[in-house]
């Protein structure tokens, strides 16, 4: 079973094991805060109270990904290849603590040591948003396998897709984006906010209501600025930079610049 909890909607997909094979999906509207205020759990509840129409959750393996918008991403750099989990976690830890201050301790701090053992990426994920998940998913009877960030599910998905020594990676999450500029295999500096200076508008329905309007095109000038900026900011020549990988949920919804190879983002039952 697979939840994702993006600010506006949540998502389940459940998959039963053999014998049946029966597959469900159910979603609630939801309005979270970027800011991670505690929300109310009944649109969860609903949604997991669907999936079960396919079959008993009780057991079940559930992973949850968290909307990108929701994480505080960083990326520190060192000589890391003779520390412990521990020492690493600490690092990790602190980094987040310069940068949320005293809110670092509502967060749930976690890392990963990139390619290398020189750069460690740091993700801060909302326990406000943990907590009524794990107690939700309990109340059904499923087990809870992980928490992740949108960005990390993507990114493990899509990560031999970049083949170039320099290149950078990009993960739109809604109006979001996550960008990692790719050294060697190693993600060496992050960057996060919206990828168009204008929301694309919802699909809207006509006055005859027989057909809705397809989506504006967005230009993604601003993506290639974050793109530029991000990798100056590292002291990497962006002429340098040889592939750009975006990985989108609905590529009708961007128009990017030709430098970019668009990806589908990864929906599939974990």
């Amino acid at each position: 079973m697979h939840l994702h909890v993006a600010p506006d909607r949540i998502v389940g997909r459940f998959a039963r094991a053999w014998p049946s094979g029966q597959r469900a999906e159910a979603s609630a509207p939801v309005s979270i805060a970027a800011t991670a205020a505690p929300f109310d759990e009944a649109p969860l509840d609903a949604v997991l109270q669907e999936l079960a129409l396919a079959g008993s959750l009780r057991g079940a393996c559930c992973s949850v990904e968290l909307a990108d918008p929701f994480v505080h991403f960083d990326v520190a750099e060192g000589d890391f290849a003779a520390l412990r989990d521990r020492e690493l976690q600490a690092i990790a830890t602190a980094c987040i603590g310069e940068l949320l201050g005293d809110a670092a301790d509502d967060h749930e701090v976690r890392w990963s040591l990139q390619s290398g053992q020189r750069h460690l990426l740091i993700a801060a994920l909302p326990r406000t948003l943990i907590a009524p998940v794990v107690a939700a998913t309990a109340r059904h009877g499923a087990r809870l396998a992980h928490v992740q960030p949108a960005f990390v599910r993507q990114w493990n998905a899509h990560a031999r897709t970049p083949t170039a020594a320099t290149s950078v990676f990009a993960a739109l999450s809604g109006g979001h984006v996550v960008l990692a500029c790719i050294v060697d295999g190693a993600i060496r500096g992050i960057s996060v906010g919206p990828w168009a200076r204008h929301p694309v508008p919802a699909r809207q329905p006509t006055a005859g209501g027989a057909r809705a309007t397809e989506p504006q095109a967005e230009s993604g000038a601003l993506l290639d600025e974050r793109a530029a900026r991000l990798v100056a900011s590292l002291g990497v020549d962006p002429a340098s930079v040889a592939e750009f990988v975006l990985v989108a949920g609905d590529a009708a919804a961007i128009a990017a610049s030709p430098r970019w190879t668009v990806r589908p983002a990864d929906t599939e039952q974990p």
